[in-house]
């Protein structure tokens, strides 16, 4: 039997979005001791470019925990040096978004553990959840990972899955995601302090990479796109960067909401909008045809696919 327990655990905690708030506020509620939290620095957003911290910053401040927000921890030698003095426990990694080093993954006794939206060897990297909505994956999850120096490549040591909802966007799976990771951690941690926990090495026949996603994949092609490729963009790409398509003037069309109206049916040429079925307009896709249901217009609100039609000058 493990020493420790949760109460005694010494924890410096890494993440960046609002995806790493549940496993942060897990933690909390475990007990365990929460030397320090890490995130990535203040950055320009918005429209007017103000420099705009992270929300595990600001959730950390606001329990009164010790932040820290290096603009690249592995060249902060100081910082790794305090990290060392606290003789942390463990590392805990959730969307942190940056690169540790070996000199950084043995500064903790456990190493450092990541919280990593799917289902290991599938999906290793940057964009787990879009390229899981892309591939038209039925069947997600968390893994919770013991980090090494490849690229999401290290030991397994806890899993949890869920189904994909056929008409959820990236941004209601990565809210799904965020909880299911937190309990998954809880679970890690309490096998390990019971010296129950086993680590399983993932196949390498396995292994699927999930490259960051790039604006232009947003781009809904209806002539060379089948009216399910398109879907699944429209749900990867919800809420960023959102997919789109080029107006007959050139502009963009968001699309907020379309699903596939008919996988086969061809009603006119490749790429038209073939008008209103119901409260659908109907888009001529390479294959089938997609129903569009709300859009967003360059510069203009959010509307209907009727108001858009409405609108249109034909």
């Amino acid at each position: 039997m493990s020493s420790k327990s949760l109460q005694t655990l010494k924890i410096i905690f890494l993440g960046t979005p609002s995806f790493a708030l549940p496993s942060l506020n897990k933690l909390l509620s475990l007990g365990v001791q929460i030397l320090a939290v890490i995130t990535q620095p203040a950055r320009p957003q918005g429209r007017g470019m103000k420099l705009q911290r992270c929300l595990v910053a600001l959730e950390a401040e606001r329990l009164g925990l010790i932040v820290y927000e290096p603009a690249k921890l592995k060249e902060d030698q100081a910082l790794i040096a305090k990290i060392l003095a606290m003789k942390p426990d463990l590392m805990v990694t959730a969307a942190y978004g940056q690169i540790l080093t070996q000199e950084i993954l043995d500064l903790a006794q456990w190493g450092v553990w990541n919280v990593h939206a799917s289902l290991l060897p599938r999906w290793r990297g940057a964009a787990p959840i879009q390229r899981a909505m892309l591939a038209g994956d039925e069947l997600t999850g968390v893994t919770i990972m013991q980090t090494e120096l490849g690229l999401d490549s290290g030991p397994m040591l806890a899993t949890m899955e869920t189904k994909i909802n056929p008409t959820e966007t990236a941004g209601e799976l990565t809210e799904r995601l965020a909880e299911i990771g937190a309990l998954a951690l809880e679970a890690a941690l309490q096998k390990k302090i019971t010296d129950t926990l086993s680590a399983a090495s993932q196949e390498a026949s396995l292994v699927t990479i999930a490259s960051k996603v790039k604006k232009e994949e947003a781009e809904l092609k209806f002539e060379s796109q089948s009216a399910l490729e398109c879907t699944l963009r429209v749900r990867a790409f919800a809420p960023n960067p959102g997919a789109f398509f080029l107006s007959a003037e050139g502009k963009r069309v968001k699309v907020k909401r379309a699903r596939v109206f008919s996988e086969t049916e061809e009603r006119g040429a490749l790429g038209a909008l073939l008008g209103l079925e119901g409260e659908e307009l109907l888009v001529q896709c390479q294959a089938g045809l997609l129903g569009l249901m709300q859009v967003q217009p360059e510069g203009k609100s959010p509307m209907s696919a009727r108001d858009f039609w409405n609108g249109l000058d034909r």
